[in-house]
């Protein structure tokens, strides 16, 4: 399930980078996209996720991932810190 999850939100941000180019959607919506599989990519998970499916999306959108990622600092968290839900084998209730 998280595999199709993390494509999802990947390809959501692809298809972005290139409305933007055209003018079809503004800048805020763009940066939402990209930053959403940015945040997912950046949780550990995400990131064993994007070192095998990299090499599947278009180049466009895996050097503007890489980038973002390189360019988050130390302190950035990922969405398992924001989401505390969401992180490793957590039952409900236990948070």
């Amino acid at each position: 399930m998280g595999h199709a999850w993390m494509l999802s939100a990947t390809l959501q941000a692809e298809q972005a980078i290139y409305m933007w180019r055209e003018g079809l959607i503004n800048e805020a919506s763009y940066r939402g996209f990209v930053g959403v599989a940015v945040n997912i990519i950046a949780t550990p998970g995400g990131r064993v996720w994007w070192a095998s499916a990299r090499i599947a999306i278009g180049d466009d959108i895996s050097d503007l991932i890489d980038k973002e990622l390189e360019s988050r600092g130390e302190e950035a968290l990922d969405w398992t810190q924001i989401f505390t839900h969401m992180g490793p084998d957590v039952l409900p209730g236990e948070r």
